[in-house]
């Protein structure tokens, strides 16, 4: 209701927001899998059209748990399947799987030929997400795509989306993750029952203890920790990540 944003190129977005508060919803207006009922989404200034094979082309959609909506029998297989819709040769749709297999960590020669269903947990997580990036979208848009992952798969993920904003394009993820959002986003949105709560940096909306409370936003593990030093006397920065952290006590900012 009354939601206007604007998402830039080359940075990485975070959705946040309480459950029921809208975000998933918002997200597949993103490709178009919903359209609005008033107002309008506008893509590189022009007003998503009624056809959307081309926008599908440009934004990508990982649905929360993906590893759930495997259906080929072979990892490259499944992967494929979008490239192929694309009408690309095979040769280019291999180089695709292959490419994206080893963009998410695992090594094209041991996992094309498996089936998906004999993968790990964060091994399916990360073949999935494979899938959506074979499509070389310029947007990515992700529901809680670190959920239940172990610590090695996260940070692939994390180091995918840092590449991906390298290249210029763009992530809109959606976490209940206050670290991850962190660590990763150059700006937030967060919603409240269908409506702007709050746009800004992650600076601006977590840096600030009853900022992120009138939110419903957690605080970073950093601030739980600056908040129990400052209970004892002992003075940091606002600091929102590890590095920060790292640095803040490397250059003797604690008072």
């Amino acid at each position: 209701r009354d939601l206007s944003v604007s998402v830039n190129g080359g940075v990485i977005v975070g959705l946040l927001g309480g459950s029921g508060s809208g975000k998933t919803t918002f997200a597949q207006h993103l490709n178009g899998l919903l359209r609005p009922t008033q107002g309008r989404i506008t893509h590189h200034g022009r007003e998503v059209p009624k056809r959307l094979s081309h926008l599908r082309r440009k934004v990508g959609l990982v649905f929360q748990f993906p590893e759930a909506q495997f259906f080929e029998e072979t990892v490259a297989a499944d992967i494929a399947f979008g490239p192929r819709q694309l009408g690309l040769s095979d040769s280019e749709t291999e180089q695709r799987v292959r490419w994206s297999l080893s963009e998410v960590g695992l090594l094209p020669e041991s996992f094309m030929a498996r089936s998906p269903f004999t993968l790990s947990g964060g091994e399916r997580r990360r073949a999935a997400i494979a899938g959506v990036i074979a499509m070389q979208t310029d947007t990515l848009v992700l529901d809680e795509p670190t959920a239940g992952l172990d610590g090695e798969s996260r940070d692939i993920l994390m180091d995918l989306f840092r590449r991906h904003r390298e290249r210029g394009g763009t992530v809109v993820l959606i976490s209940h993750d206050m670290d991850l959002v962190a660590e990763l986003a150059d700006d937030l949105i967060v919603l409240c029952e269908g409506e702007l709560a709050g746009n800004g940096t992650p600076h601006d909306l977590l840096g600030d203890p009853e900022q992120a409370s009138r939110l419903g936003l957690e605080l970073p593990r950093t601030m739980v920790l600056r908040a129990l030093l400052h209970e004892r006397g002992w003075r940091l920065p606002a600091i929102l990540t590890e590095s920060e952290l790292l640095q803040s006590l490397h250059i003797g900012e604690i008072h």
